[in-house]
């Protein structure tokens, strides 16, 4: 019960309130576009699956080696 509840309360309002800021997609795409670009992997102290959601969300994945 106390699980619904906190699915329906929290986690969902809680996802929907994600957001990306503007300039993250050009910065990536910019260090993408390098002669020799970063190696990049995200780290997170963050739940990994509601981390890789958000990265699928945002178009982020496919800029990260790791996530």
């Amino acid at each position: 019960m106390l699980d619904a509840w906190v699915a329906e309360r929290y986690l969902r309002p809680f996802a929907e309130s994600w957001q990306c800021y503007p300039d993250v997609l050009p910065c990536l795409d910019a260090l993408r576009r390098l002669p020799r670009g970063p190696r990049l992997a995200v780290l997170t102290n963050g739940d990994p699956g509601q981390q890789r959601v958000k990265g699928a969300r945002f178009g982020l994945l496919e800029h990260f080696e790791a996530y």
